[in-house]
């Protein structure tokens, strides 16, 4: 009995002495302070900063041999441009010298990494105006959308770069982390967005390039401060908190549009998996031969195009399909399908070449369609434009001031409708002027069956009606 109490009365302490010596295990294993060169560490960064001299020849090649990658699609290119670049060393340094509150060094940095960012975003600039190919390819549009994703390389990068940097024996990570931050191609993606004038490129590169700047500052601030690297100049409590919350504030602002880029990334990817279930389950196996998704350039509506070979489809089963679509999310979505008259059989047993071909030749003859679908677009357009201009105001205004006594003034005018991305659109508008005895509701009654019966008078599918102020 009292052996058995006296083993209960120790089982905490075994408990205790357990969980110490895996806190002591786990201190060792994950010790930084060991082996750490503080002073080696900030002579090391301080002295790579400066972007002069052998350095700029560096740098200049490093965003040539970028650019190089992006244009040819080459990833193994843009890895060695990466590699070779000396974008990183002025990014250490303002964390650095935000770390141990150094003023000239983060002035110095500041200053070199402006003058890095601006020779990089011209030698890509030059290199895409004067180069033969200088297409959008899959390397170039990677470097557009940046997601939170992102700010975890750059972040987890940078935890890397400075804790390999500050080894007394210097480790093998520095190339990896020059790899995973990848702050050349960004660089070169923006000086594309520029030679070519796309500006949706140029700001998402941009921004995916300051935003991994960001973080590997960032992250070069907390591993300073971990080490307790010493402050050249001191800093009192209270700005400390000051300078903190400056920081939580900026790396906030830098992170948010992240968030909203990984949103879409997301949905995009949902999109994609709703579509490719509603091919899988709709769509003959034996006979389908590839599909798209794109947005419609005429309307706000989307287009799933598939094309399929095999036994012709009717209208009726088309449009069957295309009642399907809600069901897999996929709403305010359109079926086309272009249908290639060939036997399941004879497309399977075409070579590679040959399917090749023949989907180039598909594609063509679509092409064809959209275009003579977009010229009529716009010959109804303006044919509409030109019924707008003939309206017949004078016989109207006589019918109108018979109809609404109480309508005092009316005229007309032909207004331009824009949605600022796909078209402008021409809509005959009236303005009326009621007497002021006439109440709100009674205008907005009288407006509506003004609508109504102009849209039907007139037979325009489109008409505004607008008050004026009486008088």
């Amino acid at each position: 009995m009292y052996i058995f109490e006296d083993f209960r009365i120790s089982l905490p302490q075994i408990t205790n002495a357990m969980l110490q010596k895996f806190v002591d295990t786990w201190s060792q294993i994950t010790d930084l302070n060991n082996d750490t060169d503080i002073r080696g560490t900030i002579e090391g960064i301080k002295k790579g900063i400066a972007v002069k001299g052998y350095n700029v020849w560096i740098l200049a090649s490093a965003a040539i041999i970028a650019s190089i990658g992006l244009d040819t699609n080459s990833p193994a290119v843009i890895i060695g441009a990466m590699l070779i670049s000396p974008l990183m060393s002025p990014i250490l340094g303002i964390g650095l010298s935000v770390g141990i509150n150094d003023r000239d060094t983060l002035m110095d940095s500041l200053k070199n990494f402006a003058i890095a960012v601006g020779a990089s975003m011209v030698m890509s600039y030059i290199y895409f105006l004067i180069t033969p190919f200088g297409e959008v390819t899959s390397e170039i549009k990677a470097r557009t959308t940046p997601t939170l994703l992102d700010v975890g390389v750059a972040f987890f990068g940078g935890v890397a770069g400075i804790v390999a940097g500050s080894r007394k024996d210097k480790t093998n990570a520095i190339p990896g982390v020059a790899i995973a931050t990848a702050l050349m191609p960004p660089l070169c993606v923006a000086g594309f967005g520029l030679a070519k004038a796309k500006w949706d490129f140029f700001l998402g590169a941009s921004y995916l390039f300051f935003m991994n700047a960001t973080f590997i500052s960032l992250s070069t601030y907390m591993i300073v401060r971990f080490l307790r690297f010493p402050y050249v100049e001191f800093v009192d409590r209270e700005s400390k908190r000051k300078y903190l919350r400056v920081i939580v504030l900026f790396v906030l602002v830098v992170i948010a549009p992240s968030v909203y880029f990984l949103f879409n990334v997301l949905s995009d990817f949902r999109t994609s998996r709703h579509v490719q279930e509603f091919v899988k389950e709709n769509i003959d196996s034996d006979g389908y031969i590839r599909h798209e998704y794109t947005e419609s350039l005429t309307d706000s509506c989307y287009y799933l195009k598939i094309w399929i070979a095999g036994e012709h489809v009717s209208d009726d089963s088309v449009a069957i399909l295309e009642s399907r679509l809600s069901d897999y999310s996929l709403d305010n979505t359109k079926l086309k399908l272009t249908q290639f008259d060939v036997s399941e059989q004879e497309w399977a047993d075409m070579k590679d070449e040959v399917r090749a071909e023949v989907l180039k030749a598909m594609e063509v003859n679509v092409k064809i369609e959209e275009e003579k679908d977009a010229q009529l677009d716009t010959v109804l357009r303006e044919l509409a434009a030109i019924k707008a201009d003939s309206i017949p105001f004078a016989g109207i205004s006589l019918e109108l001031k018979a109809l609404y006594p109480n309508m005092i003034g009316l005229s007309y005018a032909n207004m331009i409708e824009t949605d600022f991305e796909h078209y402008r659109d021409t809509v005959p508008t009236f303005f009326v002027t009621w007497d002021k005895k006439t109440t709100d509701p009674k205008r907005k009654e009288g407006e509506e069956r003004l609508i109504g019966f102009l849209t039907q008078r007139l037979e325009l599918e489109k008409v505004h009606v607008k008050r004026l102020a009486s008088p």
